[in-house]
């Protein structure tokens, strides 16, 4: 028997007050991430121009990445990158468990302003599923049984396009009428969402 994955879950969130600190410590999160990528793809670009396209010899080119490599405290590593996106995806997973528990309190904008950003939930853009009693592989025997439909829906591997179904249904190409008659709707419901102000201060020594 194939043991399952452990999932660890988000931080349990008490209030609003540690929701904010929480989201401003994912802003803190992302900055140090993109900082991190942005220092290793300059380090990549240096060992490429002084390897690559050139001889090994460049002075100007072999002391901007000693310079590069010292880092001057910032952890280029994977691991080091990985561990802070790592926290800040768990985070997200709290914030997100959070809002889920007080949605009516978010009003009818479904989301709240706070210091360090916005949390809430917008439409998504929808996930097809099928109605009642029915299957993926009855759907798709009934869209071959319609040249219309199978030519519009079944791609060539004999399997429902279900991108082209959203698209269709979105759009109004498809009625309701049809996509029921088809064996399928679109499900349309709230995605979480989070927003980290930009221009929001982060501590000097947190980057």
């Amino acid at each position: 028997m194939t043991p399952q994955k452990h999932v660890e879950e988000g931080p349990a969130i008490e209030g609003w007050e540690q929701a904010d600190k929480f989201l401003g410590e994912v802003l803190t999160l992302e900055a140090q991430v993109q900082k991190i990528d942005g220092e290793k793809d300059e380090i990549v670009k240096l060992v490429k121009d002084l390897y690559v396209n050139g001889d090994g010899d460049d002075a100007l080119l072999r002391i901007r990445l000693a310079l590069k490599l010292d880092g001057k405290g910032v952890d280029v590593t994977a691991a080091g990158s990985k561990e802070k996106a790592t926290r800040a995806a768990l985070l997200a997973k709290g914030l997100q468990a959070f809002a889920e528990a007080r949605k009516k309190e978010l009003g009818d904008k479904k989301s709240k302003a706070l210091n360090n950003g916005v949390l809430g939930f917008r439409l998504g853009t929808g996930t097809l599923e099928t109605i009642k009693k029915m299957t993926w592989a009855k759907v798709l025997l009934t869209l071959q049984a319609a040249k219309s439909w199978k030519k519009r829906f079944v791609r060539v591997k004999e399997e429902v396009d279900k991108d082209a179904l959203i698209a269709a249904i979105r759009n109004k190409a498809l009625k309701a009428e049809e996509a029921q008659k088809i064996g399928v709707y679109l499900d349309k419901s709230d995605v979480f969402f989070y927003e980290v102000k930009k221009d929001a201060t982060v501590a000097p020594d947190a980057v």
